[in-house]
């Protein structure tokens, strides 16, 4: 089975629980190889947006909210977590076919996997 069409998407950053352009606005553009074509943009995360989401994991680390959580909703959560990665196997395992190469199949397994 071979990858698919993808249309050009625009990826931002994922930090403290948003979805946020990079500070600087700037963007990386994505490639498939096979071809040089464009597949997407990803947010261009410098040193500023590392400082960021580093601030942002320290936080949530240091709030000891997983820790503090009683183990049944903790395995709840993983749970979820777990499903929503399934949930974005079949699209998600796309762009890594383009992106990379990858045979389509194995990449969707990667997002099942994890």
């Amino acid at each position: 089975m071979g990858c698919y069409k993808f249309s050009m998407k625009k990826y931002q950053s994922y930090i403290n629980g948003k979805w946020i352009d990079s500070l600087s606005k700037e963007t990386i553009k994505v490639d498939d190889p096979a071809t040089a074509k464009g597949i997407g943009e990803v947010a261009c995360a410098k040193k500023e947006d590392v400082d960021v989401a580093v601030e942002a994991a320290r936080k949530a680390f240091n709030s000891r909210i997983l820790v503090d959580m009683h183990p049944m909703d903790r395995a709840k959560l993983m749970h979820k977590i777990a499903e929503e990665l399934r949930n974005v196997s079949k699209e998600a395992g796309k762009l890594l076919c383009y992106e990379n190469g990858k045979p389509l199949a194995g990449a969707e397994y990667e997002f099942v996997d994890a």
